[in-house]
């Protein structure tokens, strides 16, 4: 079976470089691996969905907690500032810090965060005409 990925999708390893983080994949790596598809991002453990990732910006002594809800909820991985050893068919984005969100890649999150695409298609049309 082939996959093809549209150009206007995000994958982890892309998304962990945005961030100048590490990505963790479990030791039974997701289904796509270091190409699973980031469609959202949530910011509360409580919010996330199936297929979601959830982005831990809260206090370190809550992040096994939240990232086991966010788990649980079907979230595909975790992004975060402290050492989490991912779940079995998940990944973690380990950032150097939680200000990495608030910095040059806010737009990005921001707009994963509110579920729009990752990367927005141009709408600038060829000057040819169609039969060209």
């Amino acid at each position: 079976m082939v996959i093809i990925q549209s150009p206007f999708e995000l994958n982890c390893r892309d998304l962990a470089n945005a961030l100048g983080g590490e990505l963790l994949l479990a030791s039974i790596a997701p289904l796509h691996g270091d190409q699973t598809i980031i469609r959202r991002v949530c910011l509360r453990p409580d919010d996330v969905s199936h297929g979601a990732t959830y982005l831990h910006c809260g206090s370190t002594h809550n992040l096994l907690n939240d990232a086991a809800l966010a788990y649980r909820s079907g979230a595909n991985g975790i992004i975060c500032a402290e050492h989490l050893p991912p779940l079995a068919g998940g990944f973690t984005i380990l950032i150097p810090t939680v200000e990495v969100v608030h910095g040059s890649q806010y737009s990005l999150l921001a707009r994963l965060i509110s579920g729009e695409p990752a990367l927005v298609s141009s709408t600038h049309r060829h000057h040819l005409r169609p039969s060209a």
